[in-house]
């Protein structure tokens, strides 16, 4: 659910919303820590997988979008409402199929963003297909 749906709901303002959101991601970092020293790994796990959910501010549908750099959960969730519903549909889409769904969301720079996470996808996935290649000529 977006901040400002939240501050909306619950009739406070969006930087008080976000506010507690970071100091969530925050205490959940630390609980973290301290499962981890206290052997406690079950409770460690389960941290963790919630802990991605609530640094991205997105669903567990949403947290593949929300990796990509520069991607909040708002912009996660009008990329996969439009089609792009992971990493590679996104790296395999032109810039000028991404520049107006950015533009929904409003990014100020939304060429250039769209450029940007295209080539950097676009290098990853080749260097993962070149790690794929040497790890099987071993």
């Amino acid at each position: 659910m977006p901040i400002h749906a939240v501050a909306r709901k619950y009739d406070s303002t969006r930087g008080f919303v976000q506010t507690l959101a970071q100091t969530c991601e925050g205490f959940a970092a630390g609980t973290i820590q301290f499962c981890d020293r206290m052997g406690w790994g079950m409770l460690k796990a389960v941290l963790e997988h919630m802990g991605d959910r609530v640094k991205a501010g997105a669903r567990a549908d949403l947290l593949d979008l929300a990796r990509i750099p520069f991607v909040k959960s708002r912009t996660a969730r009008v990329l996969w409402e439009n089609g792009f519903k992971n990493l590679m549909t996104v790296a395999e889409a032109s810039p000028t199929d991404l520049i107006p769904v950015l533009l929904m969301v409003g990014v100020r720079g939304s060429f250039d963003l769209a450029v940007l996470t295209h080539r950097r996808l676009n290098q990853a996935n080749a260097e993962t297909t070149e790690m794929r290649r040497n790890s099987s000529r071993k």
